[in-house]
């Protein structure tokens, strides 16, 4: 998904917690929502996320995280080690 279906999408997605107290799972999903997934604070995320996420904040202005987005950054980082690729 390229980033302005990603924007269109949450923007759909945030429409419908408006609208809605508790989302269908049927509704629109958005995996950075950080009403529908648990975010950890940054000392829960561990060094190499807090260092990542201070790169990706900068560079995108990103917002948020939620618990899927610091998920993903692990289980990338373990195919960069499992592939002996450039550390991230």
């Amino acid at each position: 998904m390229n980033f302005e279906k990603h924007i269109v999408k949450t923007r759909q997605h945030d429409k419908l917690h408006i609208l809605y107290t508790t989302l269908p799972k049927s509704f629109i999903l958005d995996e950075s929502c950080a009403l529908c997934y648990y975010t950890p604070s940054i000392t829960e995320t561990g060094p190499q996320f807090f260092n990542f996420w201070n790169w990706f904040y900068s560079f995108l202005e990103a917002s948020n995280f939620t618990s899927n987005t610091v998920n993903n950054f692990y289980e990338f980082v373990e195919e960069v080690d499992n592939n002996n690729l450039a550390t991230v």
